[in-house]
């Protein structure tokens, strides 16, 4: 069995990594036939991050940080709506 990532501490907040599997749009703005636009799919996508926050409608993520001088920040961020998101696994 993997064993699961440890936790992140920042400040007096605990945070844990995921691996959130979603889908996204795909886009194409060329002129395409019938049949090459009737077989057009979503794009899979999968994310490892900490969970910053989560409601009902609303998964927040984030997989970079810094803790400088007890200022904390938060980089590459997202916003996921729960409608989008197809897995979550803690990692």
């Amino acid at each position: 069995m993997k064993r699961l990532s440890e936790p992140l501490i920042l400040g007096d907040k605990t945070y844990y990594k995921y691996l959130i599997v979603w889908e996204d749009i795909l886009g194409d703005s060329s002129i395409a036939e019938y049949n090459v636009f009737t077989n057009m799919k979503v794009a899979t996508i999968h994310t490892e991050a900490y969970i910053f926050k989560k409601d009902n409608r609303y998964v927040h993520s984030f997989a970079s940080y810094q803790n400088e001088n007890g200022d904390i920040a938060f980089g590459d961020r997202n916003v996921y709506p729960r409608s989008v998101i197809k897995k979550i696994i803690r990692i």
